[in-house]
């Protein structure tokens, strides 16, 4: 190790790092001479073969669309090439500049944070190396050089095949050699990664992910190395196949990479379909021939569906001829946008045929015809379980209620797995992290958790508990209604309720148990947020301000609805949820231990890996120690170590003086602080000497009120008694002047009463006779109150009803010298009516049939009912003359 520390330091290349670090770095740099050397084997020749392809020389006329059919991993592994020696120039400066800042005993610091950058830039690009090598560099490439396979499909793949071959020769490289650089690629990266694997001896939580990626090259590898065997037979790549053989075609069913996604393709015939070119355009027609039936291959891949007319080959293939003129001729489609459906017309035509429609809007993809209905039936059968297949595992966009029914994991729980593992995060790890909820993180690792979460996984590790904050509510934010549904206005009438808490309840019964089951989590993790605000700054309003939105919002809505009130009632009353609380604790409960058990099976993995490599680095230690030291002359060696005694030394110099320079730099900060709180003080004192001085100013201005006030209660008291003297001398002025008027009213009375008396004494004397009352048979004078009832005269005192001796006022009739009354009239009337059933008439005497009249105690005709003077038909009032009836205008003569 000396000697190798030497020879660093002869070269320059790295500084005095400690050992292990000076060995990771040494590792780094054989990692990216790596990649070096495999960009001047592989990818130069390479690029010099597309080159001359798309400058289209002379000697190479090979069709435009065909180009990327014969080199169709250039592009793809170039990128990853350069996303990868990038990564690792990043991890070298970042492990120069860290070593800097810290000291020697944060080696474990500083490659922690060395690894974990390479883990965070490397765990996305193994995986999509993963997938866009098994797609363009394994799966088609190599078996263009296989001349059974060419002639077989295609002759013309053999010419191009020999030109590209013979252009090779002026660089010695074949394009077989080339190929079989490529094929070799995953074992040489495998090999790569396990050296940088092996050079890092600290423990740290995230080695299972780099142990993870390796496991991916490693399955790529062997993937490889079959391929590498079946091409041996001329195979083009291993597929497992289960034939379900049916008159038209053959339905396939093909698993590929190491997602287990499922793929299908079914034969059929195709009619009325438009070509596209790369860009959408319209082909010529030309291209095929419009009066011929094309056999049409479907390639279901993931959730969306190919259509081609080439031969039978891998899905991979499809994909990497998209682009590509005449190959694919119809846009592809996701398979969850569209259905199936059955032409209606089908037995009246004897054609099986159906539609593959879009749901929105409604429009016709394809029209697809079978021999049979047999045929057609499993088409649509295979279709449509596909495309269940294919949604099945989605997480985002899907509510809560949906997901949990159709998963088979999910069934039975009350919130999603992955919910409860990212609020354990949060609780565990992320109430102790500043500005959680409010901080965002970096969208690439959101992106990654989400596709992972929709492919079924739960189980994963997250590592920044930012990430899983984000994650709640980013899940909040993607529901296609929110997580509270349109329950907004009726939270904020139960707030207002006497008893918020029992209305809130009602609200949750008519909501789904699994969204009140998430709220009640999220609430839970609000609430252990908000008992450690000290540390994380984030109290209640805070919290609630971050995250209302997420509860409480409108689809197409910019401007998302405020439950600030709500959610911050919900976190302080937690009773509100003791519907489903019991239920949700055991659900936790549950994840925890299974979480735990996760946790220890993954310590397990890790102390395998651990022991492992403790056992490679023991061994290669023990090798090293072995080696007999090298015999060099005395000189050279006392000078290697003189030299590197002085760069030591001036290593401990410059530290030192750094560690001056820092102390010098804290003295400076530290007098500028004391100047400052000084300052500070010095404002402080002043603050409280104005303050005193404006108390005492207040003080004196309240006691100048107060003399105000009590001046102002004076003068309104002397103002009250010569208001009260002022009143009295009112009411006395006013009595007398009105027993003046009383006295002047009274004198009045007395001088109008003697002319009163002298009036009616003179009167007297003047008095003439004008009759004599009927009544009382005395004289009337014309001074006296006198009446004329009928034609007789009467005093108006004798105006009474001889019977009940009243007034009379209104009807009346006169009896033997008196007058009676209408009621006494009508009371004799009643006594006079006749007994014993009589009906004879009161003026004929004979007898009364059908329709009867009475009055005045008798019965009449009503021709016989008329006035007794003038003989007119009575109609209205009428009086009784000596038992005769008398009409009103009649009566005055009587």
């Amino acid at each position: 190790m000396q000697q190798h520390l030497i020879s660093n330091t002869l070269q320059n290349e790295i500084p005095m790092y400690p050992e292990t670090i000076s060995e990771y770095v040494e590792q780094l740099k054989k990692f990216k001479e790596f990649l070096e050397s495999y960009h001047k084997r592989v990818l130069e020749p390479l690029g010099f073969y597309n080159m001359m392809l798309r400058t289209k020389q002379q000697k190479y006329t090979i069709p435009e669309y065909e180009i990327d059919t014969i080199i169709p991993n250039f592009v793809i592994i170039s990128d990853l090439y350069e996303d990868m020696l990038n990564s690792i120039n990043d991890c070298i400066d970042l492990t120069r500049s860290t070593q800097i800042e810290m000291q020697e005993k944060e080696v474990d610091a500083c490659m922690g944070i060395v690894t974990n950058e390479l883990i965070d830039s490397y765990n996305g690009l193994i995986k999509r190396f993963s997938r866009s090598y098994t797609q363009f560099a394994v799966d088609y490439p190599y078996a263009l050089t296989k001349h059974s396979f060419m002639l077989k499909y295609n002759s013309q793949y053999n010419q191009h095949c020999l030109k590209i071959q013979k252009s090779s020769e002026a660089l010695n490289y074949g394009l077989e050699q080339l190929l079989e650089g490529v094929l070799e690629y995953p074992n040489e990266l495998l090999i790569a990664l396990k050296a940088l694997f092996n050079s890092i001896t600290v423990k740290y939580p995230r080695w299972f992910e780099f142990y993870d990626m390796i496991q991916i090259i490693e399955t790529l590898h062997k993937k490889v190395e079959d391929t590498k065997k079946n091409l041996k037979d001329h195979l083009i790549v291993a597929q497992t196949k289960i034939d379900i053989n049916f008159p038209g075609g053959v339905s396939t069913e093909e698993i590929y990479d190491e997602n287990r996604r499922l793929v299908k393709y079914v034969d059929g015939i195709v009619e009325d379909i438009q070509t596209f070119d790369y860009d959408g355009t319209e082909l010529m027609q030309k291209v095929f021939e419009p009066k011929e039936s094309h056999e049409v291959r479907f390639y279901i891949f993931n959730d969306t569906l190919f259509m081609t007319t080439q031969p039978k080959r891998s899905i991979f293939s499809i994909m990497a001829h998209t682009a590509l003129k005449g190959i694919i001729f119809k846009k592809r489609f996701v398979l969850t946008q569209c259905s199936v459906r059955e032409k209606s017309d089908n037995r009246e035509t004897n054609k099986y045929r159906c539609d593959i429609v879009e749901d929105t809007p409604q429009k016709t993809f394809v029209t697809v015809e079978f021999e049979d209905d047999a045929t057609l039936q499993m088409f649509i059968q295979n279709l449509v379980s596909a495309k269940l297949e294919f949604a099945k595992t989605q997480c985002f966009g899907v509510t809560p209620k949906d997901f949990l029914s159709k998963v088979k994991q999910e069934k039975g729980r009350l919130i999603p797995r992955f919910f409860s593992y990212c609020t354990s995060v949060a609780i565990s790890r992320g109430i102790n992290e500043e500005g959680i909820f409010r901080i965002s993180s970096e969208q690439k690792n959101i992106t990654r958790l989400i596709s992972r979460i929709d492919n079924g996984e739960w189980n994963f590790e997250i590592v920044n508990p930012h990430d899983a904050a984000n994650l709640i509510k980013t899940y909040l934010r993607t529901l296609p209604v929110s997580i509270a549904g349109d329950k907004l206005d009726e939270f904020m009438d139960a707030l207002e309720e006497p008893a918020p808490s029992e209305a809130i309840k009602k609200v949750f019964e008519t909501m789904p148990e699994c969204n009140v089951a998430m709220m009640y989590v999220f609430a839970l993790v609000l609430k252990a947020v908000e008992s450690k605000k000290e540390i994380n700054k984030m109290g209640i309003d805070n919290l609630c301000i971050v995250v209302a939105p997420t509860f409480f919002w409108k689809k197409g809505e910019m401007q998302r609805q405020n439950g600030f009130e709500i959610v911050q009632y919900m976190v302080n009353h937690l009773e509100v949820f003791d519907a489903i609380r019991q239920r949700v604790d055991e659900e936790l409960k549950k994840d925890e231990e299974r979480i735990k058990k996760e946790e220890e099976r993954a310590k397990d993995r890790r102390d395998f890996v651990f022991g492992k490599a403790s056992e490679e680095e023991k061994k290669r230690k023990k090798i090293e120690d072995e080696i007999p030291t090298m015999t060099i002359d005395e000189f050279k060696k006392a000078k290697l170590l003189e030299i590197l005694e002085k760069e030591r030394k001036e290593k401990e110099e410059y530290k030192e003086k750094k560690r001056l320079e820092r102390e010098q730099k804290e003295k400076e900060e530290a007098e500028k602080r004391r100047l400052q709180e000084e300052e500070m003080e010095k404002e402080r004192l002043e603050a409280i000497e104005r303050q005193k001085e404006i108390d005492r100013l207040e003080e004196e201005e309240t006691k100048a009120k107060i003399e105000r006030e009590k001046k102002r209660a004076e003068i309104e008291r002397e103002m009250a008694e010569i208001e009260k003297r002022e009143k009295q001398r009112q009411l006395e002025e006013e009595k007398k002047r009105k027993e003046e008027e009383l006295k002047r009213i009274e004198n009045e009375i007395k001088r109008k009463e003697e002319e009163l008396k002298k009036q009616e004494e003179l009167r007297k004397n003047v008095a003439q006779i004008i009759g004599t009352c009927c009544v009382c048979n005395t004289n009337v004078l014309d001074t006296e109150d006198s009446l004329s009832a009928g034609k007789r005269l009467v005093h108006e005192r004798c105006f009474v009803c001889k019977v009940c001796k009243e007034k009379i006022s209104g009807k009346f009739a006169w009896r033997e010298n008196g007058f009676i009354c209408g009621n006494c009239v009508m009371k004799e009337n009643s006594s006079n009516q006749p007994t014993g059933g009589s009906n004879l008439c009161g003026k004929c005497g004979k007898p009364v049939e059908g329709k009867i009249l009475k009055a005045m105690g008798k019965v009449w005709h009503h021709e016989c009912f008329v006035c007794a003077k003038c003989g007119g038909k009575i109609s209205g009032g009428f009086v009784n003359w000596d038992g005769k009836p008398v009409c009103k205008n009649c009566k005055d003569s009587i």
